[in-house]
């Protein structure tokens, strides 16, 4: 329905096109992940162009890349170990101007994932990290606690439907990933509202708002139905 494509558009990013007998997966984002639109719209007047197999494309500035690296990886606990291994290719590249990286971490008030994926890169392969993304004295405790909650993260087997306790955990996970009342609530909305709910309970637009007070209700059919 029109009032559900339109939250469609604020709960998600991108559209996913799968081929089958290729496995290739292609997504097409209208946004830049966690760091919303404005980034897109600064990649996109920047013009920064590349030419690949003989056609020119835009590219990320190299600080946007940088920054959209680590704020992507964080966000999925950095639980296939290739995200960190192109953070750290970033780091031994050079190019990258790092105080602009933090400006604008802390602008989109994502800079404990810049900080947690620098120590992580630091840790896990090695590779030494610019000073402008060392953690200051007074955010290591918070530091220190997303290190090692995507440490376990990557000691787990990859789990399609996580049980009520993970689904907390990861819960609490974004919410201390990010900084900010709207930040934290982007977090919320989506355990609150589901494309999969809109399938099991037909409601028209006048009354959507009820999908949030089903919520956990239509969560728990769901896994009822898996079980």
């Amino acid at each position: 329905t029109p009032r559900q494509w339109r939250e469609y558009l604020q709960l998600k990013h991108e559209f996913e096109f799968f081929n089958d007998p290729t496995g290739v997966r292609i997504e097409v984002e209208w946004r830049l992940e966690g760091l919303g639109r404005p980034a897109l719209d600064a990649w996109l007047q920047a013009g920064a162009r590349e030419t690949l197999g003989g056609i020119e494309l835009a590219r990320l500035p190299a600080e946007t890349e940088a920054l959209y690296l680590f704020v992507h990886g964080a966000g999925h606990e950095w639980f296939r170990l290739f995200w960190l291994v192109d953070v750290a290719r970033l780091l031994l590249r050079g190019g990258v101007d790092w105080p602009q990286v933090m400006r604008l971490a802390w602008a989109g008030g994502v800079e404990s994932s810049v900080w947690q994926g620098a120590r992580l890169v630091e840790v896990l392969l090695g590779v030494p990290v610019p000073e402008p993304v060392s953690v200051p004295a007074a955010h290591v405790a918070q530091v220190n606690w997303l290190v090692h909650s995507a440490l376990r993260r990557m000691s787990l087997a990859a789990a399609d439907q996580p049980g009520l306790r993970e689904l907390l955990r990861q819960t609490r996970y974004q919410l201390r990933l990010r900084r900010g009342c709207a930040a934290k609530a982007a977090v919320l909305r989506p355990r609150l509202m589901s494309p999969a709910s809109w399938k099991m309970l037909h409601l028209p637009d006048r009354w959507f708002a009820l999908y949030y007070l089903a919520a956990p209700w239509l969560w728990l059919r769901r896994r009822w139905r898996r079980s």
